[in-house]
C-alpha cells in the first residue's frame, strides 16, 4: 500500500520507469500547446478574482483582496520564466517550480482557512492554473493538485461556516472532478500506450538479446570453422616443407599425428605417450655421431625449460640414410605463466639445402683465397635487365647490406673512377650487343671509405637462339696489390733507368769535367814548370826573368781559381756552406764588385755599366761574401764570353717599398757575347756541363761556376733565371727578399795608412812545412820584420810562455800541424792570463780558406785569417789592419 502512495503522489499512479517513459512521450509540441492554454486560463480566471475583489464603488472589499492579485501576479510571471528559459536552464527552473507551487498552495491555504466568507477562489485558480504551469511534469501536478484540493476541504470543514463551506465545495468540485478525469483519461490513453510499450520494448530487448546471443554462437561455430580450415591448411602447407609433423602436448605427455613418413609412422604410431616417442625417434633415425646431441635435443624432461622465450629450436643431424635432416620443435600452445605446454614436433629434408650450401661455402672460401666476388645481369626479351651483386662483392667494396649498395647498374657504375668509367661501359655494352667482344677489364672503382681501388673484372655472355642477350655471369677480382705492385716495379724501373741514366750522363760530366779539368790544370801548370825553367836558364837577365815570373804569376792564380771551383762545390753538396747575414750597403757592395770587374774588362775594352738608380733602402742584412761570390761569377762569365768591344750591365732594382721589414730585389747581368744555345740552357746548372770544351770555345773554366752560382742563390732562398740568343749575348735575372736595415747609412770603411811601416816589429812564426816557412820568413823579412820561429804549436806555447813583455808584436799561426793544431795552441795561449803576452795579435795562416774556417779561427781567439797560398799585398794588408 505504500508503494502504491508513493506512486500515486510521485508519479500519478505509474511506476517510476512508466512515468519517465510517460514524461519523454510529452515533446515539445504538446507542452507547447499545453502551456499556450494554462496561460489563457490563468488570465482569465486571474481577471475574475481582481473583479469580484472590488465593490461597485470600485472599493476593494477586503482589506486582504490584494495578496490574491500578488499570488496571481507571481504565478503568471514565472509561467513566462518558465516558458522562456524552461528548455535552456532545466535545471535551475525544475527545482524552483516545486519550491513556488508549494508556497502557492500554502499561501491558498491561508487565505481559504483564515477567512470564513472568502469563496475559495484562490484554490480553484491553484487547482486548475498551476498544475497546468508545470508542463514538465502534467500527470504528477494534476494528481498533486486533486489532493490538496481534499485536504483543504476536509480542512476547511471545522473552520469555516456551513454557508462558505459548501460555496468553496461547490467552486472546487468541478475543477477537481476535471482534473481527475484528466488523470484518468491520460491513464487511460497515454497510460495503456505507455504500458503496451514497455511491454512491447522489453520483449524487443529480450528477442534481441536472444538475436544477439544466437549471432554470437553462430560467429563463434563460423569462426571456429574457419580456424579449422585455417588449421587444416596451415597442416597441409607445413606437409609440404617437412616430411613428419607431430602435436605434443607437454602437459599431458601425449602426442598426436599430423604428417609422418612411413618410417617414422611404423616406429611410433598416430598417437601415444611423448617421452617415450621421443626416444624412440631419437635412437632409431641418427647415425651414431649425432645420437649424443639428437638425444639432448629430443630430452623430454627438459623440454619447457628450453623453449621458454624461444619462438623454436631446431637440431640438425644424418639419418641412417644417410640424409641431412633438421627436426625443429615449434611452440603453439602456453599457459598463464608463460610455460609451453603445445609444441609442434616436425622433421623436414634439407639434403639439397646442406649441398647447395656446402658449394656455396667452397664457393666463399675459392672467392675468399682469390680475393673475388661474384656478379650477373639478366636481361628480358625487351632488353630491360636486372643486376645482381653477390655478399663477396659487396663485401670487397666496403659494404654490408643491399641497402647500402643495391643491386642496381647504377650503385656501379657511378663507383667507377672517372677516368676510366666511359671505356669500361663501352666495352660492357658492346660485349652484351656483340659476340665477338669479350668482357676482361682491369679498372679503378671507389670503395666505401671513398678510396679507390684496382679490380680485373671478366664475364660471359649466355645468348638466346637469335642471339640477343640472355644474361652475363662473372667475376670480381682484387688486383690492387698486384697493380701497386706492378707500379712500384715500374716505378722502381724508371727510377732505376733515370738513375742509370742519370749516372751515365753524370759519369760522361764527370769524364768530359776530367778531361777539361786534365787539360785545363796541365795548361797553367806547364806555363808554370814551363817558365820556371826559362827563367833559371836566363837568370842572369833580369829584365826576360821578370817577364817570366809574371806569367808564372798568371798561371797560379789561374789554378788557385780552378782548384777553389772545385772545393767549394764539392762544400756545397756537403752541405758545409752556412749562410750569415750581415748588415750590407747595397751601393757600397757595387762600387767593389765594379773595381773588380774592371780588371777584366779593361784588358778586353769591354763597357761595364753599373746602374743602382732605382734602389731606395740601401742598407740591408744579406750574406755579402756569398752575394759577392754569385755576382763576381755572372760577371766574370760576362767578361770571358763577350768579345772585345762588348758591353755588360750590373743593374740592381728593388722592386717594391718595404712590407712587414723585407724588400725585394732584382740583380740583373746582361752581355751582348757569344750566347747560350737553347738546348743547352737546361743544362747550364749542372755540375760539370760546359757547352764547349776549352779547346774548342778557347776559354778555360771547369764548368762548375754556375753550379756554384745556382746552389749559392738556392741556399740564401732567392731564384735565378737565364734568357739567352746566339750570337746576341745573354741575360741573368736574380731575385730575393732581404730585410731591410733600419739604419740607412752606408758602413764606413776602416782605412789603413798606405806609409804603414812593418820594420823591427818582431813575429813568431808557427809552420810545420819547412818550405811554406822559408817563403813566409822571406817575404815578412822583405818587409821589415824580425822573424822568430816554431815548427808546431805546442814549441809556439812554450815560447810565449817563456817571453818577456814586449819580445813579440803579433804571431802568425798555422792551422794544421802534427803534435798541437793551431786552435788549440791560440786556446792556450790565451789562457795564460800574462799581461800584454796573452793579448798578443795571433792571425791565421791555413789552406783552410771557407767562410767556416774563419769562423773558427775568431771563435779559437784569432784576431785575423790569410789563406795559402799567401798573397803577399793581403798578408801586409792583414797585418797593417792588426798592427795599428
Amino acid at each position: 500500500m505504500f508503494e502504491s502512495l508513493k506512486n500515486l503522489l510521485l508519479y500519478a499512479g505509474f511506476n517510476k520507469k512508466q512515468f519517465m517513459l510517460a514524461r519523454e512521450s510529452f515533446d515539445f509540441a504538446n507542452r507547447l500547446m499545453l502551456m499556450q492554454v494554462t496561460m489563457l486560463l490563468s488570465v482569465c480566471l486571474t481577471l475574475v478574482f481582481v473583479i469580484s475583489c472590488f465593490q461597485p464603488d470600485g472599493t476593494l472589499m477586503k482589506e486582504n483582496s490584494m495578496s490574491y492579485i500578488i499570488s496571481s501576479g507571481i504565478m503568471i510571471t514565472y509561467y513566462l520564466v518558465a516558458r522562456y528559459l524552461g528548455d535552456k536552464y532545466k535545471k535551475l527552473i525544475l527545482p524552483l517550480s516545486y519550491v513556488f507551487m508549494t508556497i502557492a498552495y500554502a499561501y491558498g491555504f491561508i487565505l481559504g482557512l483564515a477567512h470564513h466568507d472568502i469563496p475559495a477562489v484562490s484554490i480553484v485558480v491553484l487547482v486548475t492554473a498551476l498544475p497546468m504551469l508545470f508542463y514538465d511534469f502534467p500527470l504528477r501536478s494534476s494528481t498533486f493538485a486533486v489532493l490538496v484540493s481534499v485536504v483543504f476541504l476536509v480542512l476547511a470543514k471545522d473552520i469555516k461556516s456551513p454557508e462558505a463551506y459548501n460555496s468553496d465545495i461547490a467552486d472546487l468540485l468541478p475543477f477537481a472532478v476535471i482534473a481527475l478525469f484528466l488523470n484518468i483519461f491520460i491513464m487511460q490513453v497515454k497510460g495503456n500506450a505507455i504500458l503496451h510499450s514497455v511491454e512491447a520494448s522489453e520483449k524487443n530487448e529480450y528477442i534481441e538479446k536472444i538475436n544477439e546471443q544466437l549471432v554470437r554462437q553462430n560467429s563463434d561455430l563460423a569462426n571456429a570453422l574457419q580456424t579449422e580450415k585455417q588449421h587444416v591448411r596451415i597442416i597441409q602447407g607445413l606437409g609440404n616443407l617437412f616430411d613428419t609433423i607431430y602435436y605434443i602436448d607437454i602437459v599431458n605427455d601425449r602426442y598426436e599425428e599430423y604428417v609422418a613418413n612411413e618410417g617414422v609412422h611404423n616406429a611410433i604410431g598416430k598417437s601415444g605417450k611423448a617421452s617415450e616417442a621421443l626416444i624412440i625417434v631419437g635412437e632409431t633415425f641418427s647415425v651414431d655421431e649425432d645420437k649424443s646431441a639428437f638425444r639432448t635435443f629430443n630430452d623430454f624432461s627438459t623440454l619447457q625449460e628450453r623453449l621458454k622465450g624461444e619462438g623454436s629450436i631446431s637440431q640438425e643431424f644424418t639419418s641412417r640414410f644417410e640424409n641431412w635432416n633438421r627436426a625443429s620443435l615449434i611452440p603453439i600452445g602456453w599457459d598463464s605463466d608463460g610455460n609451453v605446454t603445445e609444441v609442434l614436433y616436425a622433421v623436414r629434408n634439407i639434403q639439397s639445402e646442406k649441398k647447395n650450401q656446402f658449394e656455396q661455402e667452397n664457393m666463399r672460401k675459392i672467392q675468399d683465397s682469390i680475393n673475388s666476388g661474384l656478379w650477373s645481369v639478366e636481361f628480358d626479351s625487351q632488353g630491360n635487365y636486372t643486376c645482381y651483386w653477390s655478399e663477396t662483392y659487396r663485401r670487397m667494396l666496403g659494404f654490408k647490406t643491399e641497402a647500402e649498395f643495391p643491386n642496381t647498374m647504377e650503385a656501379w657504375s657511378e663507383r667507377i673512377h672517372p677516368e676510366d668509367r666511359e671505356r669500361i661501359l663501352n666495352i660492357f655494352w658492346t660485349a652484351v650487343k656483340d659476340p665477338a667482344t669479350i668482357y676482361d677489364v682491369e679498372y679503378r672503382i671507389r670503395l666505401k671509405d671513398e678510396t679507390y681501388c684496382w679490380f680485373h673484372a671478366a664475364g660471359r655472355v649466355t645468348r638466346r637462339s637469335d642471339g640477343s642477350a640472355l644474361s652475363i655471369i662473372g667475376v670480381f677480382i682484387n688486383i690492387d696489390e698486384n697493380k701497386k705492385m706492378a707500379q712500384r716495379l715500374q716505378q722502381q724501373q724508371d727510377t732505376l733507368r733515370d738513375a742509370f741514366e742519370a749516372a751515365k750522363q753524370a759519369n760522361i760530366a764527370k769524364t768530359n769535367f776530367l778531361n777539361n779539368m786534365s787539360h785545363d790544370i796541365r795548361t797553367p801548370m806547364n806555363a808554370i814548370i814551363g817558365f820556371t825553367n826559362l827563367a833559371k836558364s836566363h837568370i842572369d837577365e833580369k829584365e826576360q826573368v821578370n817577364g817570366f815570373l809574371e806569367k808564372i804569376s798568371t798561371s797560379s792564380e789561374h789554378l788557385l781559381e780552378l782548384i777553389n771551383d772545385v772545393l767549394d762545390m764539392s762544400r756545397i753538396e756537403s752541405g758545409k756552406i752556412v749562410i750569415e747575414e750581415k748588415e750590407t750597403s747595397i751601393l757600397e757592395m757595387t762600387e767593389s764588385l765594379k773595381q773588380i770587374v774592371l780588371q777584366f774588362v779593361k784588358s778586353k775594352s769591354l763597357e761595364f755599366v753599373v746602374d743602382v738608380s732605382k734602389v731606395d733602402d740601401d742598407a740591408v742584412l744579406c750574406d755579402r761574401l756569398r752575394l759577392n761570390q754569385i755576382l763576381i761569377n755572372l760577371l766574370s762569365n760576362a767578361a770571358k764570353f763577350t768579345p772585345a768591344g762588348g758591353r755588360i750591365l750590373l743593374q740592381v732594382t728593388q722592386k717594391a717599398k718595404t712590407e712587414n721589414g723585407t724588400a725585394p730585389f732584382e740583380f740583373v747581368v746582361q752581355d751582348n757575347g757569344i750566347g747560350i744555345a737553347k738546348e743547352f740552357i737546361g743544362k747550364i746548372f749542372e755540375p760539370f756541363e760546359r757547352e764547349k770544351s776549352s779547346t774548342v770555345s778557347g776559354i778555360q773554366g771547369t764548368g762548375l761556376g754556375l753550379a756554384i752560382t745556382k746552389n749559392l742563390v738556392n741556399l740564401m732562398h732567392g731564384t735565378i733565371a737565364v734568357e739567352s740568343e746566339v750570337g746576341r749575348g745573354t741575360t741573368f735575372t736574380l731575385a730575393f727578399n732581404f730585410r731591410v736595415s733600419e739604419k740607412q747609412q752606408p758602413i764606413a770603411k776602416v782605412e789603413v795608412e798606405e806609409d804603414f811601416d812593418f820594420k823591427g816589429k818582431h813575429v813568431l812564426l808557427v809552420e810545420d812545412n819547412e818550405l811554406n816557412a822559408e817563403i813566409a820568413k822571406f817575404v815578412l823579412e822583405e818587409a821589415g820584420f824580425v822573424i822568430d820561429m816554431a815548427n808546431d804549436g805546442s814549441v809556439a806555447v812554450e815560447k810565449i810562455r817563456g817571453a818577456e813583455l814586449g819580445q813579440y808584436d803579433l804571431i802568425l799561426m798555422d792551422v794544421q800541424m802534427p803534435i798541437m793544431d793551431g786552435y788549440e795552441a791560440t786556446r792556450q795561449i790565451r789562457a795564460l792570463r800574462r799581461s800584454g803576452i796573452s793579448s798578443l795579435p795571433i792571425i791565421a795562416v791555413t789552406a783552410n780558406a771557407f767562410e767556416e774556417d774563419k769562423l773558427k779561427a775568431i771563435e779559437a781567439g784569432m784576431d785575423g785569417h790569410v789563406a795559402k797560398p799567401i798573397e803577399v799585398p793581403k798578408l801586409l794588408e792583414v797585418l797593417k789592419t792588426v798592427l795599428q
